[in-house]
């Protein structure tokens, strides 16, 4: 089907993680689910090198207006961006790794 895509997890099932407050995302992390019901917080993702084609699919699970912001390390960027926000109610974004920083897809 056109516009469609398909992930396929080497080792099965992708790693869930459910957070709701600061977070460093973990190189095993896959899924981030986050919950911004009390407050506004980030998440953190590892460095972009070394793991062109890595992939975080973080999606905001709450209905408030409360953001979740992603952040790099070492100076590395989103979309050329030093962060990206997630505001809207439910939105989910994916963001891949090309080799020397995020991109979001």
């Amino acid at each position: 089907m056109p516009g469609t895509s398909i992930i396929i997890y080497p080792a099965g099932s992708p790693a869930l993680r459910t957070v709701s407050s600061n977070y460093a995302a973990l190189s095993t992390d896959t899924i981030i689910l986050a919950n911004a019901a009390t407050a506004p917080f980030s998440i953190t993702l590892p460095t972009a090198v070394g793991v062109n084609g890595k992939n975080y699919i973080v999606k905001k699970t709450d209905s408030t207006e409360n953001v979740v912001t992603l952040a790099t390390t070492s100076g590395q960027t989103i979309d050329g961006m030093a962060n990206d926000l997630i505001a809207t109610p439910l939105e989910s974004d994916t963001y891949v790794s090309d080799g020397a920083n995020w991109q979001k897809t």
